[in-house]
């Protein structure tokens, strides 16, 4: 599995997030500052239910976004881990966390094996 596909980047505030994911669902996001006119990400993460509700508990934290929309709560997770691989795995951030008794594993490293 790859990456996944990502809408933004956008401003992180209630009326973006709004406008931009209008329907519940299962997501993944980075969050992040614009440089050179691209998102340098400083947090990946997910909602296993509801990525906009997730989203806007973190504006006023970082500036800009980028999301995707999962089709499960599984796939959020697998979206999550392979944004951290992408993104965050050589920052010292810890790995994102699985769903507590879910057995889900990470499609990229061993870290739950």
């Amino acid at each position: 599995m790859a990456a996944p596909a990502l809408t933004g980047p956008l401003p992180l505030n209630a009326e973006s997030v709004k406008l931009a994911i209008p329907r519940k669902s299962p997501g993944s996001y980075v969050l992040g500052t614009m440089t050179d006119g691209e998102l340098e990400a400083r947090h990946v993460g997910r909602s296993d239910t509801d990525v906009a509700d997730r989203l806007t508990a973190h504006v006023g934290q970082y500036p800009s976004f980028c999301f995707a929309y999962a089709t499960s709560a599984l796939a959020a997770f697998e979206q999550e881990c392979e944004l951290y691989h992408a993104y965050m795995s050589s920052s010292g951030a810890a790995h994102p966390a699985r769903a507590p008794n879910s057995g889900w594993r990470c499609p990229r490293c061993a870290v739950f094996d």
